[in-house]
């Protein structure tokens, strides 16, 4: 028999995670193993073009570092910066009846068509 585990982790846990797997599972038989390489982390310097054009649409958005799998990285491993940027609200992401409000797709929508046009025709 097999099993796989969708494991989504943060760089600085990916050997953790495994090693703690292998922990629980040492007294069984059983090979554990990566199914694919773990993604790496994704990363944009906040003097990005992308960054700034979006920080003067909403000054107010905080940078922060994301602690969650995105796809970012895939980006950025390209060398595309790139940001996480959303109309929902944290408290509910990944939750059960997950939710956002209205109005905030429609300003997410303006800023997304802004970044399109405007950033996408300086690359």
């Amino acid at each position: 028999c097999s099993a796989t585990l969708d494991v989504r982790t943060v760089p600085v846990m990916h050997q953790q995670v495994l090693a703690q797997i292998k922990h629980w599972l040492k007294d069984f038989p059983v090979l554990v193993n990566y199914c694919y390489p773990p993604a790496p982390f994704g990363l944009t310097d906040k003097n990005e073009s992308i960054v700034k054009m979006l920080l003067a649409l909403k000054p107010n958005l905080k940078i922060t570092t994301s602690f969650g799998s995105t796809d970012q990285c895939w980006f950025t491993q390209y060398q595309i910066p790139a940001v996480i940027f959303g109309p929902g609200e944290e408290n509910q992401a990944h939750k059960p009846n997950e939710w956002c409000y209205l109005n905030k797709i429609y300003e997410a929508v303006e800023i997304y068509n802004f970044l399109i046009q405007k950033w996408g025709k300086m690359k």
